[in-house]
């Protein structure tokens, strides 16, 4: 029987950190990622960011989130750095935390 655990956990800041272009948050990892179905997303309400992977070249994006929302967990994998950026709707620095049916 598979449960709702925290698969990922990070603080970004309200904007891009010093020097970044869109970075808000240092990199984080997926602990496990769900065979299939969705990943769920825990945040302030009224906040918006984006996760984006961490690569050489220009880093993707892989999904906009807000609280509540949720994504396929096709989308990541273990092992690969990812981080926020381009948040909006705050003005302090904001958790996100990731869980998924493991």
């Amino acid at each position: 029987m598979s449960t709702n655990q925290s698969i990922a956990a990070q603080v970004s800041a309200p904007k891009p950190l010093s020097g970044q272009k869109n970075r808000s948050s240092e990199n984080f990892k997926f602990l496990q990622v769900p065979a299939s179905g969705n990943i769920t997303v825990s945040m302030p309400d009224s906040t918006t960011c984006s996760i984006m992977q961490d690569v050489s070249g220009t880093d993707p994006v892989v999904t906009t989130i807000q609280n509540g929302a949720a994504f396929p967990s096709s989308k990541v994998k273990t092992g690969n750095n990812y981080y926020f950026a381009t948040p909006g709707g705050t003005s302090t620095n904001f958790a996100v935390t990731l869980s998924g049916d493991l």
